[in-house]
């Protein structure tokens, strides 16, 4: 019950050791693993913002230039023709306004494929495109030799009719002004500029006085004077800043021809020399035969070129009398003309000349959204002229650039996508595309990486590995303490028995002897047997504690040497016999070996390895109906086998072992019988010594059988001389 007591106790202080360790350990694993899976988690979302902003980075890297491209598009682009605002001739003379018109570069140029339309857009005119010409312009322009026309396709005007029926004009033009801030960028303007519908209104033909283009035209017919450049008739002109003198306001060509300063000022242009590498046109016959085979028609242009001209000089006249004669010396219906129609020219006689101011915005995206919610993106430009608004910009294809858009990050996000965002301010702003009102929708995230072995968690590892073998070490520690302090309890109590017992029996019969009190010789005989079988009890006693304690030490002497089989026999039957006799048993000795066989051994160590299986027989074996007990030497090649048998209560399988361990014996065994439980232990560590090793056999019946084996410990050679 004691020892029950002390081991519970043991147990529960190791229990709440390893309950405050574990406990401690637990809490800073779970801590330390929570903050490495924040850790990771911060640097995964690092890793994956850092690529959403290279994939940012790279979609208005692609987005930059083509939106640079169309920021830096001057406002002329927008007009399918337009007349530039100071030309000269090859031969340096000046050009008047619309003697030369330009094509938009929208006509020819290489755009991408998702740039769908150029646009412009104003209150008067509603929907119009460079690409798409239309009246008089897409007359003129079908007609022109050597235009490139590559932009001007069916699909574009597809696309024109249905922003015409997907977004009314006025309404959408409000919209975007209001959406959009005014202009700052300014340049300035001096003649009227015109739609496409009313470019028919235009003047065609200049005058010495007009504004010059800046470009070079290249003339119908060999250059007299700039009055016979031919003008398509409705014609958009870029005017001058400064504003022009008033200009003659004769009613037909002979009274312009008849302008002094008009000869003075042209006289010389066919005298001048030609540029070099050119022939003089009169010396060219087949330029000449050209021409006159070309007299009639041009004879036709210089009388409309006259026309028109006449009716631009009443235009440009500033004051309202010149105006007026015009009017009454032309009439009110202009378009009788030899070999041109011109429509509506009358109502550009509205138009005057005075100077405005022209103001362009940049290039924002948009979308807009139609009635019927069909949402399209737009590049658009706020544009004032004088004070009217318009809008220019262009139509994109949505579809197209984002796949455009995802192809150039598909590395990094496989799954992504884009998101129109309708309104101004971003949901959010980190995924947000600078160049174009597009989210970027990275697609599902991405999962953490599997972590692996870090180093905190080979820390961690290598704690709890060390905590638990620490506890096991302090566990196997504490329990070999209480061992040890039940197996000293216990020994000093076997031993202080043991001891007690023949001391006793000696004092007790020394005490009888010396008085004098036993006077009988038989008594006094067997009183010294008792003595000395006691005296030998506890020299054996003190003996195996010695022993045991110097096994423990390690500091074993082997004495080996060459032994008869007989002569160990009878020393055993001489030590063990009388004892065996007394406690009632018979101890018989039998060996297989041949004669002249030796054993080569310790004997000394031999003999007191069977004595203590002879002794455990004798005292465990008191009630057993067969009294023998039988020891028996045999060989097997070179292995000496030693065999001690009694006919017992035997060892329970569960105490096989426990019995060799010192300071123990069997649960079962009968604590009369005496002893310190060291026998088995010394045997078993001797039996090591000599290279041997101890065992307990199975029986076929009752009892129990302890074997000793020591290998070449048999030898055949004769004995020595001294030995016999």
């Amino acid at each position: 019950m004691k020892r029950v007591s002390l081991t519970l106790r043991g147990g529960l202080v190791l229990a709440g050791v390893a309950l405050l360790v574990f406990g401690g350990l637990s809490y800073a694993t779970v801590a330390a693993l929570r903050l490495e899976s924040a850790q990771l988690e911060s640097l995964h979302q690092a890793a994956q913002a850092e690529q959403l902003r290279l994939a940012l980075w790279r979609l208005d890297s692609r987005m930059t230039p083509a939106l640079a491209r169309e920021e830096s598009r001057p406002f002329a682009n927008f007009l399918t023709i337009s007349s530039p605002t100071s030309a000269f001739t090859n031969i340096g003379t000046p050009w008047g306004a619309s003697a030369v018109w330009l094509p938009s570069p929208l006509l020819s140029a290489e755009l991408p494929d998702w740039m769908q339309l150029h646009f412009q857009l104003d209150s008067k005119q509603g929907w119009q495109s460079p690409q798409v010409p239309q009246g008089v312009i897409e007359r003129f322009v079908s007609v022109a030799q050597g235009m490139d026309l590559r932009n001007v396709t069916p699909e574009r005007r597809h696309e024109l009719d249905r922003l015409c029926t997907l977004f009314p004009a006025r309404e959408t033009l409000q919209q975007c002004i209001v959406r959009m801030p005014a202009p700052e960028t300014s340049e300035e303007a001096t003649r009227p500029l015109e739609s496409p519908t009313t470019l028919a209104q235009s003047n065609v033909g200049p005058t010495p006085d007009d504004s010059r283009p800046i470009g070079q035209a290249v003339p119908l017919e060999e250059p007299q004077s700039p009055a016979q450049t031919v003008s398509p008739p409705g014609m958009t002109a870029i005017p001058q800043q400064s504003p022009q003198p008033p200009r003659p306001t004769a009613t037909s060509r002979n009274a312009r021809n008849d302008d002094p300063r008009q000869q003075g000022q042209y006289a010389g242009v066919s005298q001048m020399p030609s540029p070099p590498g050119m022939v003089p046109p009169g010396q060219n016959s087949a330029f000449a035969q050209g021409k006159q085979q070309l007299a009639p028609l041009i004879e036709q242009g210089r009388a409309a070129r006259e026309a028109a001209n006449l009716e631009f000089n009443i235009r440009s006249n500033a004051s309202q009398r010149g105006f007026q004669e015009g009017k009454q010396a032309y009439g009110n219906d202009l378009t009788n003309y030899p070999q041109i129609r011109v429509s509506s020219l009358k109502d550009g006689l509205q138009n005057s000349a005075i100077p405005m101011a022209l103001r362009v915005g940049s290039i924002i995206p948009h979308w807009l959204t139609s009635a019927n919610g069909t949402h399209e993106l737009m590049l658009l430009r706020r544009v004032q002229v004088g004070n009217s608004d318009l809008i220019q910009g262009v139509l994109l294809d949505w579809g197209r650039l984002e796949t455009l858009l995802r192809a150039e990050i598909v590395d990094l996000f496989p799954e992504a996508t884009l998101q129109a965002r309708l309104n101004d301010t971003p949901t959010a702003p980190d995924r947000a595309m600078t160049t174009l009102p597009v989210d970027l929708v990275p697609g599902p995230p991405t999962p953490l990486p599997p972590v692996g072995l870090t180093t905190l968690r080979l820390g961690l590892g290598a704690a709890w590995i060390a905590a638990i073998l620490a506890l096991i070490a302090v566990g196997l520690g504490g329990w070999s303490l209480l061992e040890l302090s039940e197996r000293r309890i216990h020994f000093v109590s076997a031993v202080t028995h043991e001891l007690r017992t023949p001391l006793t029996t000696l004092r007790l019969y020394l005490d009888l002897l010396t008085s004098g009190l036993v006077r009988d010789e038989a008594k006094r005989d067997e009183y010294l047997r008792t003595l000395h079988l006691e005296a030998d009890r506890l020299h054996r006693l003190i003996g195996n504690v010695l022993d045991f304690a110097r096994l423990e030490n390690h500091r074993t002497a082997l004495e080996c040497q060459d032994c008869n089989a007989d002569s160990l026999l009878m020393d055993w039957e001489r030590d063990w016999g009388e004892r065996c006799r007394l406690d009632g048993k018979q101890l018989e000795f039998h060996h297989e070996l041949r004669p002249g066989w030796r054993i080569h051994t310790d004997g000394r160590y031999l003999s007191q390895i069977v004595g203590n299986f002879i002794d455990n027989a004798r005292k465990y074996s008191r009630e057993a109906t067969d009294p023998r007990i039988l020891v028996t030497l045999t060989a097997h090649d070179t292995t000496l086998r030693v065999d001690v048998r009694d006919f017992g209560p035997g060892i329970a399988s569960r105490e096989q072992r426990r019995i060799f361990h010192p300071f123990r014996r069997g649960r079962d065994a009968d604590v009369t019988a005496g002893g310190v439980g060291l026998g088995l232990a010394l045997a078993q560590r001797w039996a090591t010594a000599l290279g041997g090793s101890l065992h307990l056999v199975a029986c076929d019946s009752a009892g129990a059988c302890f074997r000793l084996e020591i290998p070449h410990a048999i030898r055949q050679a004769p004995l020595a001389s001294s030995d016999a």
